[in-house]
C-alpha cells in the first residue's frame, strides 16, 4: 500500500508537544552535546520557551513542524552554551 506525502499527521499544540518531548530533549542535549544534566535542563527550558514564542499556543500543528523547529533551536542554544563555557 502506497502512502501519500500529504497523509494526515498527528496534530498537537505547542504546549502538548513541549510537555511530551521535554524529557527526550533533555536526554538528547545531555548525551549528544556531552553536557551535564543540570545544564541540559536549563538549555531545554530555553529551547521550549523559544519554541512557544514562535508558535501560537492554541493552534494545533503537525508534530514534524515542532520537531524541525526544535532541532534548529536546540543546536543554536547548545552551541551558544558551549561557546560561553569555553570562554570562561
Amino acid at each position: 500500500m502506497r502512502t501519500s506525502k500529504f497523509q494526515a499527521s498527528v496534530m498537537v499544540t505547542v504546549q502538548q508537544f513541549a510537555e511530551a518531548f521535554f524529557p527526550t530533549l533533555i536526554e538528547q542535549i545531555s548525551a549528544k552535546a556531552e553536557i551535564a544534566l543540570q545544564d541540559a535542563i536549563q538549555i531545554g527550558e530555553i529551547v521550549i520557551h523559544k519554541l512557544k514564542s514562535r508558535f501560537q499556543a492554541n493552534k494545533p500543528r503537525p508534530v514534524q513542524v515542532f520537531q524541525q523547529a526544535i532541532a534548529i533551536i536546540a543546536a543554536k542554544e547548545t552551541n551558544k552554551y558551549k561557546r560561553l563555557t569555553e570562554k570562561n
